[in-house]
């Protein structure tokens, strides 16, 4: 078991703040809160991420060449397509995984993230993060 320590004056500083419950979250609200329009909570965001579950099955046998630092994919997610770019490295390994343990015992996950300079469409600096 770790036990984990604090010095006096982290322990000093921590004795004037209210305890919190376990299992419990703290949210801090702006000074304005945000208001509903019809309804609707609308909010900003500095960047979109997603993840993604592949099929492994088209993967099977892919051959990416040596060399090659990115391989640019288009994935269509009900009737929207996404585009960017995987990894040359990681979609080696994940043919490989294909390969030793066959399409039907693999997952693929793409996770990637969308900016405010990705142009729409575009996953930006998607990377393959699946094994």
């Amino acid at each position: 078991m770790t036990t984990l320590s604090a010095s006096p004056a982290a322990i000093a500083a921590a004795g004037g703040r209210p305890a919190r419950a376990p299992n419990t979250m703290t949210i801090v609200l702006p000074a304005k809160p945000p208001a509903l329009h019809k309804g609707v909570l609308r909010a900003t965001a500095k960047g979109l991420k997603a993840t993604v579950v592949l099929d492994p099955a088209p993967l099977s046998g892919l051959t990416v060449p040596a060399g090659t630092k990115q391989v640019e994919f288009e994935i269509s997610v009900a009737g929207r397509t996404v585009r960017g770019a995987f990894n040359a490295k990681s979609l080696r390994r994940c043919v490989a995984a294909i390969a030793e343990h066959g399409a039907e015992n693999v997952a693929i996950v793409a996770q990637g993230s969308a900016t405010s300079s990705t142009r729409p469409g575009s996953a930006g600096s998607s990377r393959d993060r699946g094994r």
